[in-house]
């Protein structure tokens, strides 16, 4: 039995008839070569949730977990289990594959209020850095998304 990636390329293999491995999200093929005879196979697939942080944390959600060279999809940045203060500001470091990837239109959502303040270093080589912080007192007191981006496939791969 063998795991493949979705470009066919070995992931994983076992002779014994039992295949147990963790994936990201993405899309796999498996393939099965009986040893001899015929027979009929049953594939039992199971996603075990990971629990939530207890604390606070931050998330990346991407529309579209696998895209095609040329195209694009939106990913979001939020903020889960907010102190009950809130914060008046945050910075966030997102790193990605240039040679994958091309990362635009970078815009603050309304979670720091109406008109929240953005400071952006990138993105180039890899990484940019995000600040958001309130204006006029304004402050996140509640989860949910800080910014969102544009993610365009410009390789292959991962």
């Amino acid at each position: 039995m063998l795991l493949l990636d979705a470009n066919g390329n070995e992931i994983a293999r076992s002779a014994t008839g039992l295949l147990e491995t963790t994936q990201p999200a993405g899309r796999y093929f498996v393939q099965i070569q009986p040893q001899a005879g015929q027979g009929f196979y049953n594939l039992i697939a199971h996603k075990q949730e990971q629990p939530l942080p207890s604390g606070p944390y931050v998330y990346t959600e991407v529309a579209l977990p696998a895209i095609e060279v040329g195209s694009s999809t939106l990913a979001t940045v939020g903020l889960g289990n907010v102190l009950t203060e809130g914060y008046t500001s945050t910075e966030f470091t997102c790193t990605y594959d240039a040679n994958l990837v091309e990362i635009t239109s970078i815009s603050p959502t309304t979670l720091f209020g109406a008109d929240p303040v953005m400071a952006l270093n990138g993105p180039q080589n890899g990484r940019f850095i995000v600040a958001i912080a309130g204006s006029q007192g304004s402050r996140a007191v509640a989860h949910g998304a800080a910014f969102t981006y544009s993610v365009r496939g410009v390789k292959p791969g991962q």
